[in-house]
């Protein structure tokens, strides 16, 4: 176990990569897309299921999380009741997922405005002041974008 975490910390240091690592590159590029003219990377999410949430903390992890914010004025990362009940969830159809926030530039090249008006405003910053409404209204007329262009088999 030791020689294996030594080899692959040798591995990462002088850049070599495990045969594993090399499969899981490999699978990561298969399933990643980047429109160019947006700079808006995507991966693909096979259906499936998971459970999201946070499962409660037991007694001893109150405990920690108690001691640990005392000491260092950092709260408990698990407290939020929002994330409870762990629920499991099954995804019955596959889809494509922005891998990070989408950018005002990004809104504003498919949405014709940007509607941020917070102090921060930018290229990469990200859009924010956006309703769920308006979220779908940029999924819709994005992926109208992209089959039109050609680059959607649907």
């Amino acid at each position: 176990m030791v020689v294996l975490v030594v080899l692959g910390v040798v591995g990462w240091h002088y850049g070599v990569e495990l045969p594993a690592a090399r499969e899981l590159a490999a699978q990561r590029a298969a399933n990643a897309r980047t429109i160019a003219d947006l700079r808006l990377e995507l991966v693909w999410i096979a259906p499936g299921e998971f459970l999201m949430g946070s499962p409660a903390q037991n007694l001893l992890v109150r405990w920690y999380y108690r001691v640990r914010e005392q000491l260092t004025k950092q709260g408990n990362p698990g407290v939020s009741d929002d994330e409870r009940p762990m629920t499991r969830v099954k995804l019955t159809q596959a889809f494509w997922l922005g891998r990070t926030e989408v950018t005002q530039m990004q809104w504003t090249a498919v949405m014709g405005s940007n509607p941020s008006y917070m102090s921060n405003k930018g290229d990469d910053l990200p859009v924010e002041m956006v309703s769920w409404d308006d979220a779908m209204e940029f999924c819709q007329k994005l992926t109208e974008r992209e089959r039109a262009a050609g680059r959607l088999g649907l």
